[in-house]
């Protein structure tokens, strides 16, 4: 942890002293790929995540994860997750579980993100029609909502579609992506029950993470996933494959190997149990959060940040609601005190600066800039710790993104000043 001097108007409040640029505030910041004192980082497993090479590399259990952008190589921050199983078997060996029809597998040709010779080339045969590269699962529940993602490179072939389908193959989620100009054309067929947003992401050296999301029948049946492309080609041109997944949501998470089983990551937790740590004030005070949200809209609730006595009851919450939206919560002895937000609606990978001030009567929160919401009826409640990255208990609410700073000011500062660290 860090402190830093104040910046900016003084408070115009008269009910409340007066904040001079003397005043200090604690700073935890994760950018130096540091965990900063008195935050405890927990997680039940390994996770991958980027280096600051641009290479994935497995963080061991309970090893907090300092993201890099693989493109840019500039820090993201902390990486927090909720947990996520990996359904797809053999994620980078294509020559063992996953079909290929009118084409071959050569095994370990090339280079993949992890930076060791470990991805595969798939080469289609130069005979018309169809060329698949695919992998059944049984008895998988189809009306779940779940992300097939891929790590691809060009070898010659720079244009492909993946795909979810049916045992039937009648009804099929696909997309069909062009890794020259990196676009995508949505092609889905048969009517699936949703059809979410396919991805593109560059992640350096030529590689590319393609994903199709959806649901596809109110039935449990057997799921197909894979590569397809019906074309003659020259019986040379291949792609670059690697790091297969199919995971529940509505984007893929970070990564996650597998052999014969599935694989499951756990759920990242980050954690201030003593909050005399960061000079906290249980009378007033004004909290900070910068990060990014991989998926703003998720359809679940992701905890930012949230002082709490261990429970629901007391607590006051930061958070991204399920459409987006920045979100404030509070209770006091299981009353709820205040249940709203600051009318901004976050935008997915992009980093964004929110928080909220509070004092008895006095609960505000602005988002980017925004004019302060929030209620003069407040009750303060009491408080014990600082939960990072979630609701209130392990898994709650878990955040999907990435943590690049939070400051701490032991003092309810105005909410000009509020809108002003937000901007």
């Amino acid at each position: 942890m860090h402190t830093q001097p104040l910046t900016g108007p003084l408070s115009t409040n008269p009910s409340l002293p007066l904040i001079t640029t003397s005043q200090e505030s604690t700073l935890l910041s994760w950018l130096e790929g540091t965990m900063p004192a008195g935050v405890s980082c927990t997680r039940a497993s390994g996770g991958m995540v980027f280096r600051s090479n641009g290479t994935l590399a497995l963080e061991a259990q309970n090893t907090p994860r300092f993201d890099f952008t693989p493109t840019t190589l500039q820090p993201r921050g902390l990486l927090m997750e909720g947990t996520r199983t990996n359904l797809a078997l053999q994620s980078e060996d294509f020559t063992t579980t996953w079909g290929v029809f009118q084409g071959a597998v050569t095994a370990n040709t090339s280079t993949s993100p992890i930076g060791t010779a470990t991805a595969d080339n798939w080469v289609p045969t130069a005979a018309a029609g169809d060329h698949t590269l695919n992998q059944n699962l049984a008895s998988t529940d189809l009306s779940v909502v779940r992300t097939f993602s891929m790590f691809v490179k060009a070898n010659g072939l720079t244009s492909y579609r993946i795909y979810m389908r049916n045992n039937a193959q009648s009804i099929s989620l696909e997309a069909n992506f062009n890794l020259t100009n990196q676009t995508i054309t949505n092609s889905s067929t048969g009517s699936p029950l949703s059809v979410g947003t396919p991805l593109i992401t560059p992640v350096g050296n030529g590689w590319f993470r393609v994903s199709v999301t959806g649901s596809i029948v109110a039935s449990t049946e057997n799921l197909r996933i894979g590569l397809i492309r019906n074309f003659t080609p020259n019986g040379t041109d291949g792609l670059l494959v690697w790091g297969a997944q199919l995971g529940t949501g509505e984007f893929p998470s970070s990564y996650i190997p597998t052999t014969t089983a599935s694989a499951t990551r756990a759920d990242d937790n980050a954690l201030v149990l003593n909050l005399a740590n960061i000079g906290f004030n249980p009378t007033q005070g004004t909290i900070i959060v910068e990060g990014e949200v991989m998926r703003a809209s998720s359809g679940a609730t992701q905890g930012l940040v949230s002082f709490s006595d261990g429970t629901f009851n007391n607590r006051m919450t930061h958070f991204v609601g399920t459409t987006g939206g920045n979100g404030l919560f509070a209770a006091t002895g299981g009353a709820t005190q205040y249940n709203g937000g600051a009318g901004v609606t976050l935008t997915d990978n992009t980093v964004f600066k929110s928080g909220f001030a509070y004092a008895a009567s006095d609960l505000f929160t602005s988002c980017n800039g925004s004019a302060p919401l929030g209620t003069t009826t407040f009750t303060l409640p009491t408080v014990t710790q600082l939960e990072i990255g979630r609701i209130v208990s392990a898994g709650s609410g878990p955040l999907f993104g990435w943590l690049r700073r939070i400051t701490y000011y032991p003092t309810r500062l105005s909410n000009a000043t509020l809108q002003q660290l937000t901007a």
